[in-house]
């Protein structure tokens, strides 16, 4: 019942704010989503990716957002809707790449990142809840995040987009009539937007979230939005007993 009241009021806020939209309204700012996370490199604090916030000490993100990188020049920003950083900064203390990753198909595309100091909870600051069950085809899904391959430059305010999921037999036959490279795998949950026009986002690692704010996906691979082609996000229901292994959440 929290989590949809608290859905309700940030719609609510949404609709206030009233930013740019398109003319069938599926393009919606978002006042702060406060289980997202930003991975900044160092030093300059540029955006790479994002995250979500699983506890006071873990978050989750896509493997290829980590892999390669060190705890040392990365920043993780939290409580902030803004590229420009409004949030608190935290330092990461050890990466966890889930060990079947493949960064030639993005298969297995999840990583975990444990934070050197216990990130504070608060009314901007908040965890987003793990899946308790496998999302089916048609579910209405919420992504949000910054990056987009159609602005020429990343926007400062998050944005998001409503979207529906989709089968992922349905889903590799959209990408293969499309003549796309991206591979779905069983781990895999498609998403394509709800309707025309909707914001494009591409931000790696963002969360895609049902209405009632349990983490669905986490965004792996794209073909392009302009292509409208449905973009592929790692399944967080399939690596429910890894996270437990690793975290114990």
């Amino acid at each position: 019942m929290y989590r949809l009241l608290y859905f309700a009021v940030v719609t609510i806020a949404m609709v206030i704010a009233q930013p740019k939209q398109s003319k069938d309204d599926s393009t919606d700012p978002v006042p702060y989503a406060p289980f997202q996370a930003s991975f900044r490199s160092v030093p300059g604090l540029i955006h790479v990716c994002s995250g979500s916030i699983l506890s006071g000490r873990w978050i989750l993100t896509a493997a290829h957002c980590v892999q390669g990188r060190t705890v040392t020049t990365t920043k993780i920003v939290v409580g902030s809707y803004t590229i420009n950083p409004q949030g608190v900064e935290y330092d990461p203390a050890e990466f966890h790449i889930n060990p079947n990753f493949d960064p030639l198909f993005y298969e297995h595309d999840i990583a975990l990142v444990r934070t050197a100091t216990d990130i504070v909870l608060n009314d901007d600051v908040r965890v987003i809840t793990l899946p308790s069950s496998v999302a089916p085809a048609g579910e209405l899904v919420v992504l949000t995040g910054w990056r987009s391959d159609i602005a020429e430059e990343t926007p400062n305010d998050m944005h998001m987009a409503r979207k529906v999921t989709l089968d992922n037999d349905e889903c590799e036959t959209i990408h293969k009539e499309g003549d796309s490279h991206v591979e779905i795998h069983v781990t895999n949950v498609c998403a394509r937007p709800r309707m025309t026009g909707c914001y494009c986002i591409i931000d790696a690692g963002a969360p895609l979230a049902t209405e009632e704010l349990e983490l669905v996906g986490v965004f792996s691979i794209s073909a392009g939005c302009g292509r409208g082609l449905p973009a592929a996000y790692t399944r967080v229901q399939s690596y429910r007993s890894w996270i437990a292994t690793v975290t114990g959440l």
